[in-house]
């Protein structure tokens, strides 16, 4: 599901958009093996991002909070099979700041994974740390011209 908003809001522009995906099943075949990797760690069954932004002159504003749904490691796995089963739900927000200066010099500060929310180290072990973003919190500045 994705849905857009936008209005006025003391002199500037609020957007608002989302996307939400329930991931029922993600079947792989090769010959006769059918593998559902649906509700493993990468694929699961919920996730979303939820974007909100602001802008008024030459400021603008940005938020964004993603969502990753609880997964397993493997649906393969036994009962017991590992000490931790899986990850829980895991929310990840990033944000920025812009300045145009005039209209062909911009500024941006951009902050990735605000509250530094960082992967388990059982998601590090198995190889799937990217999936959460495995740097923690990271900063950028840009300068953006445009000719």
């Amino acid at each position: 599901m994705e849905a857009i908003y936008s209005m006025d809001l003391f002199a500037g522009q609020f957007d608002v958009s989302d996307s939400i995906m329930n991931i029922q099943e993600d079947i792989t075949r090769i010959k006769e093996s059918v593998q559902d990797d649906g509700g493993e760690i990468g694929q699961s069954d919920w996730q979303g991002q939820f974007n909100f932004r602001y802008a008024q002159d030459q400021w603008a504003a940005f938020l964004q909070a993603r969502m990753i749904g609880k997964g397993v490691w493997s649906n393969d796995d036994v009962p017991m099979a590992r000490d931790v089963m899986g990850e829980g739900d895991v929310w990840i927000f990033s944000g920025s700041f812009n300045y145009d200066i005039n209209d062909t010099i911009g500024l941006q500060l951009t902050i990735n994974n605000i509250f530094d929310e960082l992967p388990s180290p059982g998601a590090i072990a198995s190889g799937n740390s990217a999936v959460y973003g495995n740097l923690g919190r990271y900063y950028r500045f840009g300068v953006n011209v445009s000719l």
